[in-house]
């Protein structure tokens, strides 16, 4: 995700137990970087901020770094591996916005310049974008 939708994440909705299923690698895509955070995300990312991903843990296996790798809240499962990290990593600019995209597949439209042939042909195949 880009830097500004990580600052946004608390208006998602059950965002504070995205972590107990799942990493997040969030992106910087302007100058401004990860520089003007809301507080309680940064508290997040220092939290749980790391250089690389862990290793995937077996099903079953038990977690040595304290890592969720069972179940997270709500009874969601997770698929056996190490989920609550967040790694940080660099892009090139993409010059769309994820809206504007939306609003291209919305319109029948199939942006091979900025989707790969296994996505457009999972968004058809699921209806999604509708």
């Amino acid at each position: 995700m880009g830097a500004d939708q990580f600052a946004n994440l608390p208006t998602w909705h059950r965002w504070q137990e995205l972590l107990d299923v799942t990493h997040l690698a969030v992106t910087a895509r302007g100058p401004e970087g990860l520089t003007e955070l809301p507080a309680e995300m940064q508290a997040l990312l220092t939290a749980h901020g790391r250089d690389a991903l862990p290793e995937p843990i077996p099903r079953g296996a038990d977690s040595t770094d304290g890592a969720n790798s069972a179940g997270g809240a709500g009874g969601i499962q997770n698929p056996g591996y190490a989920c609550g990290s967040i790694v940080l990593f660099r892009m090139p600019a993409v010059p769309i916005s994820s809206t504007a995209l939306r609003r291209q597949l919305q319109a029948g439209d199939r942006p091979r310049e900025l989707l790969s042939d296994g996505v457009i042909d999972l968004i058809d195949r699921l209806g999604l974008y509708r």
